[in-house]
C-alpha cells in the first residue's frame, strides 16, 4: 500500500484530493501585466503530469517581466495602503480611524513634547564660568572677594545688631509676662489745678469711689494734668487708670471724664518716653502694658474729655495705679 493510499489522498468520496486543480482557473486581475507572446513558456500539461500518492502538479505559466513594465500607480489603487496598529500589530485599510481586532486608535495624538526648563541660577553662573578663560578667574580673585565679601559682612554685621537689640529688648517683656506683679505706690502726687474735695491724692489711695479733678469743667479741663513722682526707680511694666466717678455705671455717666490722656514718663537718667492714651468710654479698670526702665515721675495730662449728663459736673480720675515685676 502506497502512503497516499493509507492517508486517504487517493479517497475522492468526502475529502479532498490534494493538489487536485479546480474545474475552472480564476481570471487574472487586470493590473496583473500581461506577457508578450514570443515569451511564453509553458511547463507540460496537468494532464501529463506524474501523480504522486495522490498529489497532482499543477501547471504554471513563467511570464518574464521587467521592471519599466510594471505599473505601480495600478497596484496602489488596487491594494491600497495598510496601517500597522500599535496595539496590536495588525494590518487596517488606511481608511480606518480604529484598529478592527483590538479597536485601539491608529493614528493615536501626538503628544508635544515639553520645552526644556530655563537653566536656574546656579546653571546660568556655571556655564558662564567654565566658558571664560581660566587667566580670568585667576586675575579677578580678590576683586571678586572683596566685591562679594565685603556687602555680605556689612549685611551680617548690621542683621547682628538689628537681632541683638532685638533679643535685648524681647528677654525683659517675656520676664515681665510671666512674672508676678506687685502694685507701686506714689511717693507724692501733685496736680496742675484741684477742686476742692477732689484732691491729688484721691487719684493714687487704692479706692475707687474718690478721684481727682481740676478746676475746670468740661472742655476747658483739656491740658490739666496729674503728676505721680517716686524716690526709687522702678520698672514700670502695667499702668491701670480708673476714668470717671466710679465702677457704678449710673454715678460713671452723670459726671464728667477724660477721653485722652497724654502719658509723659522721665527716667532716672533724664530720658523722657511719651505715649498716647485713648481711654473706653466705660466704668471700670483699663490697662495699659509698658516696659520703662528707671521710672522717677508718670505725668498724666488730660487731652480728650466727655462731659457726661451733667455739663456742670467735674472732670473726674478716679484711680491710677502703677505695677512693676516682682523681684525674685
Amino acid at each position: 500500500m502506497s502512503c497516499g493510499a493509507y492517508l486517504g489522498w487517493n479517497d475522492t468520496g468526502s475529502r479532498a484530493v490534494i493538489g487536485q486543480p479546480s474545474s475552472a482557473p480564476e481570471p487574472a486581475p487586470a493590473w496583473w501585466p500581461q506577457a508578450p507572446a514570443q515569451a511564453t513558456e509553458a511547463w507540460p500539461a496537468a494532464e501529463s503530469a506524474p501523480a504522486f500518492d495522490g498529489i497532482r502538479l499543477v501547471s504554471h505559466t513563467v511570464v518574464p517581466v521587467s521592471c519599466e513594465q510594471v505599473d505601480y500607480a495600478a497596484l496602489c489603487e488596487e491594494f491600497p495602503r495598510l496601517l500597522l496598529c500599535p496595539q496590536c500589530d495588525s494590518d487596517n485599510p488606511e481608511t480606518r480611524s480604529y484598529c478592527w481586532p483590538c479597536g485601539a486608535l491608529l493614528r493615536p495624538a501626538l503628544t508635544p513634547r515639553p520645552a526644556p526648563l530655563p537653566p536656574n541660577w546656579r546653571q546660568r553662573l556655571y556655564q558662564r564660568r567654565h566658558e571664560r578663560p581660566r587667566l580670568w578667574h585667576r586675575d579677578r580673585r580678590w576683586y571678586l572677594l572683596a566685591s562679594v565679601g565685603l556687602p555680605v559682612c556689612f549685611v551680617v554685621g548690621v542683621s547682628a545688631g538689628w537681632t541683638g537689640g532685638a533679643v535685648r529688648e524681647a528677654i525683659p517683656r517675656v520676664q515681665d509676662r510671666f512674672s508676678d506683679q506687685v502694685a507701686v505706690a506714689p511717693d507724692e502726687a501733685k496736680t496742675s489745678s484741684e477742686e476742692t474735695g477732689f484732691e491729688a491724692g484721691n487719684a493714687a489711695d487704692g479706692v475707687d469711689n474718690r478721684a481727682w479733678a481740676p478746676k475746670s469743667r468740661g472742655q476747658d479741663a483739656v491740658g490739666h494734668s496729674w503728676t505721680a513722682t517716686f524716690q526709687q526707680s522702678f520698672r514700670l511694666t502695667t499702668l491701670i487708670v480708673l476714668n470717671g466717678a466710679s465702677k457704678n455705671p449710673k454715678q460713671y455717666l452723670e459726671s464728667g471724664r477724660p477721653t485722652e490722656l497724654t502719658a509723659v514718663v522721665v527716667t532716672a537718667d533724664g530720658r523722657t518716653v511719651q505715649k498716647e492714651l485713648t481711654l473706653d468710654d466705660q466704668p471700670g479698670p483699663q490697662e495699659f502694658t509698658w516696659g520703662i526702665d528707671a521710672v522717677k515721675s508718670v505725668d498724666l495730662r488730660i487731652s480728650g474729655v466727655h462731659a457726661g449728663k451733667r455739663p456742670a459736673a467735674p472732670v473726674l480720675l478716679a484711680e491710677v495705679q502703677f505695677f512693676t515685676r516682682q523681684a525674685r
